[in-house]
């Protein structure tokens, strides 16, 4: 993103300026290019950027040197104003519809407002030592923080529903390239709300499947429908959390992170590194992050933040925000509780492994077709059988003789191998199946119509070419199928 700023503009919201000697300045200057491997275009940029370094390096060794519960460091955003770093990081023109959206009061999906119920609550908790947290992630010049926000809330509280799961990463990419019909705007912001509404209806890949590219790009919808490992409604709703409501979020994180929205923009947080962060950093939300826990440092109460503008951010790329005053009442610091939301799953998520939806998938058996030798499996492999299916394998649904049957699919191995039949079946193991005929690139049962090599149990030759049929599990079919000389016939 190219941005254009008078010098005075790109030097306000800086404090006023601290002294610090020439040549730890050119000396600072000079290790923050190479740390960064930064070479500027032109002498002319080379210069605007030293002078806003310095007003930051020096805002920095003020703020360090007053005693503050935090302190401040120099980091990639160094030489970038407050006006640059906020057009570049945050969603400003995404503040009113924060407050405008939040404060709707019937919406898609919309669970309603968890108030605190007056139990008692315990003094701290930290789900990024619980196991419900993923790694940092980094944003890059997309403002996208608002998916990270929403990712991180699914990803914590998928695991703590579905705890025998490995944690699973979500997908950013995803939300920014297909929630706009709900209302987010990819890259120029969104909302964490619009993101789990979009969630319910369509399911969400994980990082692996749908990766992040920091750009808006048009949905993968064929990825969407072969790879999401959360199906439509395993999402069920989402609940806001009670706005200015400290014992609320507390009470909201006992069962999970929390997604948040903050501001972001002060030059503070721009440098934080480490400790709480206290004092006024505005309410103008412009930043969604994610709530993982809270607790005391030093005397002082806190907010645990993740952030997603990499590790190296802040503290391994968390933030810690003020809490509570000293009277006890509770410290809004950068509106953290105004706008506060999670998801809900469906009670048996942890019942299900199918991590793929339903797949249209066709018949491609050749006319000139040989079986393979058979080869007796002793596998207990869960393919070929009804869904659920195992991670891996792809839910299909093929339609023949206007019925639909579906199938637990394996992906062809390069040769066009295909992994082994359970033990104890007939049938042949052969890559018959296709997402883009006429290629195959799934695998099937391939039985005889006349009954020789017999399907698995619980499943049905369906006659396809010839003699052969495909071994499948019927959907709304109670008629079984048959051959009558050259028909298919229904009895």
């Amino acid at each position: 993103m190219i941005l254009a700023f008078s010098p005075l503009a790109l030097l306000a919201g800086v404090a006023l300026s601290y002294e610090v000697p020439e040549m730890e300045l050119t000396q600072a200057f000079a290790k923050f290019k190479e740390d960064y491997g930064i070479d500027y275009p032109t002498p002319q940029e080379a210069a605007l950027r030293e002078e806003i370094f310095i007003e930051n390096y020096r805002h920095i060794q003020r703020v360090n040197a007053e005693g503050r519960p935090y302190k401040l460091a120099i980091n990639k955003f160094a030489d970038q104003s407050s006006e640059e770093f906020a057009a570049a990081m945050l969603t400003r023109g995404y503040r009113k519809r924060y407050r405008d959206f939040f404060g709707a009061a019937k919406r898609p999906g919309f669970l309603g407002v968890h108030h605190y119920s007056g139990k008692p609550l315990p003094d701290e908790i930290d789900w990024s030592h619980l196991n419900a947290v993923t790694r940092v992630k980094n944003q890059g010049s997309c403002g996208s923080c608002w998916a990270f926000s929403a990712t991180g809330s699914l990803e914590g509280r998928y695991e703590i529903a579905n705890p025998k799961h490995d944690l699973v990463e979500f997908s950013e990419q995803q939300l920014v390239d297909c929630s706009t019909e709900e209302g987010n705007m990819g890259c120029n912001g969104g909302l964490m709300d619009y993101a789990f509404k979009y969630v319910i209806e369509h399911g969400l890949c994980t990082e692996e499947d749908y990766g992040y590219d920091a750009v808006d790009e048009p949905c993968r919808n064929s990825t969407v429908k072969k790879k999401a490992r959360l199906h439509p409604h395993d999402v069920v709703g989402y609940v806001d959390v009670d706005s200015k409501n400290g014992a609320a979020m507390k009470e909201a994180l006992q069962t999970g992170p929390v997604s948040v929205a903050i501001e972001a923009d002060m030059p503070d947080f721009q440098f934080y590194h480490e400790g709480v962060l206290t004092g006024e950093c505005g309410d103008s939300l412009d930043h969604g992050v994610l709530l993982v826990g809270y607790g005391e440092m030093d005397g002082t109460k806190y907010w645990k933040v993740k952030n997603s503008w990499g590790a190296e951010w802040g503290k391994e790329g968390y933030i810690l925000l003020e809490r509570e005053r000293a009277d006890g009442t509770d410290e809004d610091e950068c509106g953290i509780l105004l706008q506060g939301s999670y998801p809900k799953f469906r009670e048996d998520i942890n019942e299900r492994t199918t991590p793929a939806m339903a797949e249209s998938l066709e018949v491609v058996i050749p006319e000139d077709l040989t079986l393979p030798i058979l080869m007796e499996s002793s596998s207990n492999a869960g393919h070929y059988h009804a869904p659920p299916c195992d991670e891996g394998d792809a839910q299909a649904q093929i339609k023949l003789h206007d019925h639909t049957y579906e199938l637990c699919s394996p992906p062809c191995g390069p040769d066009n191998s295909c992994p082994p039949k359970p033990a104890g079946v007939d049938a042949r193991e052969m890559c018959v199946l296709s997402t883009h005929p006429p290629k195959a690139d799934h695998c099937a049962l391939i039985c005889m119509a006349d009954g020789d090599l017999k399907c698995p149990d619980g499943m049905t030759c369906v006659p396809a070419q010839g003699q052969f049929g495909v071994c499948l599990s019927e959907v709304g079919v109670s008629a079984l199928p048959r051959v009558k000389g050259t028909e298919v016939i229904y009895e």
